[in-house]
């Protein structure tokens, strides 16, 4: 079934007119949360912790990245690739990309609020997103919303596109997604140090991580350039 609502279709307007700024605002507010929480409250970094959080949110860009890849401009509806999976298949990328960094604070009060802000604010953009489908595709839309889910997904029901795979329409939004995670990351584990440990240290994982991570960007832009 859509998500169908007048009332939820009028919030979700407003929250898509500024969803650029959403990801800043919910970056502030981690910061703030570490910066009021008392040390105690906070989960300090550890591989246990890092590692968890880093492939959770990586999950998440693989998801974004190949949804991208087998989407061409245009206005045809996608129902095949990870639309097959799940109608909404960027929007479960990233909040797979929030759950790790949201989790990463440390502070499960905020980790908590933060994901129940985020879901709330996710149904609301989906609510007006699929009305306009729905007026848009009519039936074609209804008839595949009745048998594909909103966000959860169902990798059973992969079916590969027709679609060549763009690797360089990929690699933007894998390099442009992979760089505000390790950033978000590294201030993030800035922060929690100096308010766990009183000093301004780098995590060692997070030191090699970044050097890793502008290795593969680097990789990445050179493959850019090559495919198509």
């Amino acid at each position: 079934m859509t998500l169908l609502s007048d009332y939820s279709t009028a919030q979700g307007k407003w929250l898509l007119a500024r969803r650029r700024q959403w990801p800043l605002w919910f970056f502030l507010l981690s910061i703030l949360a570490l910066i009021i929480a008392r040390p105690f409250w906070i989960v300090p970094d550890s591989l246990w912790l890092n590692i968890p959080c880093l492939l959770v949110s990586l999950g998440g860009i693989v998801i974004r990245t190949i949804t991208v890849g087998y989407t061409p401009p245009g206005t045809h509806l996608q129902t095949r690739g990870m639309y097959a999976v799940c109608r909404h298949p960027l929007e479960l990328g990233s909040f797979l990309i929030w759950l790790g960094i949201l989790a990463y604070t440390g502070v499960l009060g905020w980790m908590l609020f933060g994901l129940l802000g985020r879901s709330w604010m996710v149904e609301k953009m989906l609510i007006t997103e699929e009305t306009a489908l729905c007026r848009k595709f009519g039936a074609t839309y209804k008839e595949y919303a009745a048998t594909t889910s909103a966000v959860l997904p169902q990798w059973k029901a992969w079916e590969t596109p027709d679609e060549h795979f763009s690797w360089r329409r990929a690699l933007r939004l894998f390099n442009r997604d992979l760089l505000g995670l390790i950033l978000a990351m590294l201030l993030i584990s800035v922060f929690k140090s100096r308010v766990v440990s009183f000093g301004w240290d780098l995590d060692p994982f997070w030191f090699w991580t970044s050097i890793g991570t502008l290795l593969l960007l680097g990789i990445s832009q050179i493959v850019r350039k090559i495919v198509r």
